[in-house]
Formats: structure tokens, C-alpha cells, sequence
């Protein structure tokens, strides 16, 4: 990738703390400050990072591009898919990497894992999820795994836009957050509540889910009667969601609209934003700024102790070394036979 972008014009991500932090960011950033590392530049729109601890291969969306690259540290960059159909939010599920689709509105599942009892299916995209109550999923966006194996994902209108989606009419009647249980097939909406619900991630403990609503923003333009905000749900032991919070409040000209979220081990909230990535309490003071060249649409933890911080930042892939682990939900292998091929109905739709 050769493009012009930020980087080559000489910008590069700085660190910005906050009075909260009382001027020391060692903690989060180590006493020497953390080293930030361009890692590929040239895209259109990168989103979704997700890292694949099986084989240490970092992958990532450019949608309106409409392709799937991945990088390893030894293998360096490649293009794992294209055409990709519109591909947003990643992650890994037992070897699986679970993508969010624009084009197709739908959630797939790639089988990575060469060691498969049906290797015709890997690397092959199959879908798992394209429809709730007989209507075509709007736009799947971002999407993680809970530690009992479901798969969460946010489900916004962002792609009525032909240029990063579909460019269809929407079927569903609201922008849900939806849980889907491969073990039952079983979809079901644990919320409605948020205007265009964006990035999600669960609390080191999984007792909370953070959900990103970047409602003012809306084909390039801000509404700001929408929400620009960060809510908290409690996680209740049947997955249902209760005691919604609002706790983190962004304004137009300090980071505009949260996007992707994820937390590191001692459940600091990372915020992808306009201007970078925040840095909050699990409460929701902001402690630091990770000012980026341009927006900053996700995030991820990985690497090989999962304290590599990857920003996808418009044109440009950045590496933030961090001193803090992430609390991802680990793509640990289990035993993976034909029943469990059998139960994810991959049908295409």
C-alpha cells in the first residue's frame, strides 16, 4: 500500500494525559511513554481489528474498499478477502473469524483452523445470521464473544449508505443490539434502546456491557439533538440486560462519537473517537488521549501478551505498546467435531 495518507505527510499518534491522571501515565503507557509503530498505510476506511491468538495474525476491514486484510509480524501484510462485502467489526470464535458484513447484512463465520473435521469449509465466508423475526438485518457493525460462547453484535442503519453498505430501505423497526447463542441458533434482541448502537465490549468480569451510540452522526452529517454517548448494562445471568447508564458524554469538538470500545484486564474503557482513542476509569473520568492523525474508528488488544494496542485510523494501521493487557475474551481452540459444524447452520440466505 502506497497511497498518500497522514503518515506520509509526517503526522504521527501522541499520547495526551489528563489532570485525572495526576501527570504520571506509567501505568497505562510505562515510564518512558509508550512506542507507537505505523504498521501499514493506504486504506480507505479501516474498521473491525481482531487478532488470531492460534496464529498471530492481526486482520482488519477497509469497507468502502469492500476487502479484508490481515498482518503477522513475521509473514507481513496481505489481502485475506476481496471482494468482502462491505466487511466491518471482527472477532474470533474457536478458531472462526466472526465479520460483520454491510453488504449482505449479515454475520459470518470463517473457518481459520487448518486442522478442521471438514477442511472444504476453511477459509470459506458462511453465513450464521442474516435475519430477526423474517426481516433482513439492517447493517451488522461491530460485534464481540462472551466467555460462554454467544455472540453479541450492534446492528445500526449506517449502511443505507451504498458507499459503506447497501444502500437499501431498512426492514427492522429499530437499531438493535442482538445476542446470538450458535449452540441453540437462537437470535434474540437484548436492546433497543440506543439510536445507532455502535461498539460494544463486555467488563473484564463480563457483569457489565459497554455500548457505543454514535447516533449524531449520520451520512457526514452531526444531528446533535442524537446521542454522542457511552452506555453501561448490567449482564444478568439469563443475558437479558438491566440498569442502563449513561457514563461517558463526548462533545462534538472533543471526540465527536464514540465507535469501537474495548477494555484492557483492570477494566479501563478505550473509546475510538473523532480524534483519537480515550482513555476512561471504569466509571467514565477520562484519564488520557491517544491523539491520532486521523479518526480513529476501532481498536483491539493482541499480540503475544495481549498488550499490543491496534488502532485502525482511517488511511493508517497504527501499534500502540501498552503496559496494560487487554481483557479480550481469548480465541482459546476447543475440541471442535462435525456435531459442532452441524449445530452452526451456516446456510447462505
Amino acid at each position: 500500500m502506497s497511497n498518500m495518507s497522514a503518515n506520509a505527510m509526517g503526522a504521527v499518534p501522541f499520547v495526551e494525559l489528563t489532570e485525572a491522571f495526576g501527570g504520571d501515565g506509567a501505568v497505562l503507557f510505562g515510564s518512558e511513554g509508550s512506542a507507537i509503530r505505523l504498521v501499514a498505510e493506504g486504506f480507505s476506511f479501516t474498521e473491525g481489528p481482531a487478532y488470531d491468538t492460534q496464529s498471530g495474525w492481526w486482520y482488519w476491514s477497509d469497507i468502502p474498499e469492500s476487502r479484508l486484510w490481515r498482518y503477522h509480524q513475521e509473514h507481513g501484510l496481505q489481502l485475506f478477502r476481496d471482494p468482502a462485502a462491505k466487511p466491518n467489526g471482527n472477532c474470533f470464535y474457536n478458531g472462526y473469524l466472526v465479520t460483520c458484513e454491510h453488504e449482505t447484512r449479515r454475520v459470518t463465520l470463517t473457518d481459520l483452523d487448518e486442522s478442521s473435521p471438514s477442511p472444504k469449509r476453511v477459509g470459506r465466508s458462511e453465513a450464521v445470521v442474516w435475519q430477526f423475526e423474517g426481516k433482513k438485518l439492517n447493517s451488522p457493525n461491530d460485534v464481540t464473544v462472551r466467555s460462554d460462547g454467544t455472540i453479541w453484535f450492534t446492528d445500526p442503519d449506517y449502511g443505507v449508505v451504498a458507499k459503506m453498505g447497501h444502500g437499501n430501505a431498512i426492514e427492522q423497526p429499530h437499531n438493535n443490539v442482538f445476542c446470538f447463542d450458535p449452540a441453540t441458533k437462537h437470535l434474540r434482541s437484548v436492546s433497543k434502546n440506543e439510536c445507532r448502537p455502535n461498539g460494544l465490549c463486555f467488563d473484564p468480569s463480563e457483569t457489565y456491557l459497554y455500548v457505543a451510540d454514535s447516533g449524531a452522526w449520520f451520512q457526514r452529517l452531526w444531528h446533535p439533538e442524537n446521542p454522542h454517548e457511552v452506555v453501561r448494562y448490567r449482564v444478568e445471568a439469563d443475558g437479558s440486560l438491566s440498569d442502563r447508564q449513561v457514563i461517558i458524554q463526548l462533545s462534538k469538538d472533543a471526540g465527536g462519537i464514540p465507535d469501537g470500545l474495548r477494555c484492557d484486564a483492570e477494566g479501563h474503557i478505550y473509546v475510538a473517537t473523532l480524534e483519537g482513542v480515550h482513555i476512561y476509569t471504569p466509571t467514565g473520568t477520562l484519564l488520557a488521549k491517544i491523539r491520532t492523525p486521523e479518526t480513529t474508528a476501532n481498536l483491539c488488544f493482541g499480540g503475544p501478551n495481549n498488550t499490543t494496542l491496534l488502532l485502525t485510523s482511517t488511511s493508517c494501521v497504527w501499534a500502540v505498546e501498552m503496559q496494560i493487557a487487554g481483557a479480550n475474551v481469548s480465541n482459546v481452540k476447543k475440541e471442535r467435531g462435525q456435531e459442532e459444524i452441524r449445530n452452526i447452520d451456516r446456510r447462505d440466505p
